[in-house]
């Protein structure tokens, strides 16, 4: 669990996913079945899934990453690590296993969060006969011109002025957790905004779906955890959008995302794919059992100051992909910035992001006697 884990492209860090299923499957005696749907010919982009059948279907763990493309990275270093120190030890008599490299390649090779359509794959998870893309976020409307300029972008002080006083001025009027909800949880109202959650379930959805679809119908007991980064203090890692029916999950999944001070900082979403996975699995198998959670490895902080800064970055990259910006030196310091904000370069953090990350599924895990 070292820097080694951490690859510099999609395509090298999809071989070494693809050389560690191999040394798993060598050292496991487990047959792995290959799923893959390319997004993109050109560029040999492709989502990539391995599933290991158990011979007599029980329980299922379900390990993902790479829906917010650039977290895969990391998402990937640690799936990796549980590939060679934690996944060996599941029974393979009752226990199958599915592994997720890179939901968005589109997003995961290009370093930003977004596939091609610049759709939020976290917030275009609709499960089945669910009104999703027609949900209203009144919060995002309410501050839609601050969060989505319809300009190049500039890191000029002029511009950040601009928006740290209409952040406060909505802050004053709105309170800090409608101004959370406006900024994360997902809109259906604007293409160009920040959080689009699209019109329709993407191909890459589409495709995990239908394979996860057969296994919540298989498998009796379904455990998901779905690996990110970004939120939350640096190195540290947090439950998002838990769906525990067990009370052994509900502990680790109702902490929540707190700082300091111990006030609750976590946030709701629309059309988030652990969401997804328990209404499919309720509705398919309503007798089974589901446990899943978002694992959040926090790159920054969550002060007022931090998560205004990591806002501020987000919306600057958002207006890069649709306007520009207003030279090349604001441009490569955008990208860099959302780069550092996703995918931090410190060996430090990456060695913790591993740790952390690794713990956590494995005590889920044992929570559930999975291991």
């Amino acid at each position: 669990m070292n820097e080694a884990l951490f690859t510099s492209s999609y395509h090298s860090d999809r071989e070494a996913f693809f050389a560690e299923l191999a040394r798993f499957g060598a050292a496991t005696g487990r047959t792995v079945q290959h799923h893959s749907f390319t997004v993109d010919a050109a560029k040999d982009l492709t989502v990539s899934i391995a599933e290991y059948p158990a011979e007599r279907p029980e329980r299922i763990c379900v390990v993902i990453c790479g829906i917010h493309g650039v977290e895969g990275y990391a998402g990937s270093a640690i799936l990796r690590a549980l590939l060679q120190t934690v996944l060996p030890k599941l029974d393979r008599t009752n226990t199958g296993l599915l592994l997720v490299h890179a939901l968005n390649p589109h997003g995961f090779h290009h370093f930003i969060r977004v596939n091609a359509k610049s759709i939020d794959l976290n917030r275009n998870c609709a499960a089945h006969a669910e009104g999703l893309f027609t949900s209203e976020n009144r919060e995002f409307e309410a501050v839609r011109g601050l969060l989505g300029p319809a300009r190049p972008c500039s890191l000029t002080l002029k511009d950040k002025l601009r928006f740290y006083v209409g952040i406060g001025q909505a802050l004053v009027v709105s309170g800090t957790q409608t101004i959370r909800q406006a900024t994360l949880a997902g809109q259906y109202a604007d293409p160009r905004g920040v959080f689009y959650g699209g019109s329709r379930v993407e191909p890459e959805i589409a495709f995990f779906q239908e394979i996860f679809a057969r296994i919540a119908h298989t498998y009796g007991e379904v455990l998901v955890t779905d690996l990110h980064t970004g939120y939350g203090v640096r190195g540290q890692a947090y439950p998002l959008f838990g769906r525990a029916d067990s009370n052994e999950f509900l502990a680790y999944t109702q902490s929540g995302v707190k700082d300091g001070g111990g006030t609750d900082k976590a946030y709701t979403v629309y059309g988030d794919l652990i969401g997804y996975c328990y209404k499919t699995s309720k509705r398919l198998r309503p007798a089974g059992t589901f446990n899943g959670v978002v694992v959040e490895i926090g790159t920054h902080g969550l002060s007022m100051r931090d998560q205004l800064a990591d806002l501020l970055i987000v919306i600057a990259e958002n207006q890069l992909r649709h306007y520009g910006a207003v030279d090349a030196e604001t441009a490569d310091a955008v990208r860099a910035n959302f780069r550092e904000l996703f995918y931090p370069q410190a060996a430090t953090w990456r060695r913790r992001a591993v740790e952390v990350g690794v713990e956590t599924v494995q005590r889920l895990l044992m929570q559930r006697s999975f291991l």
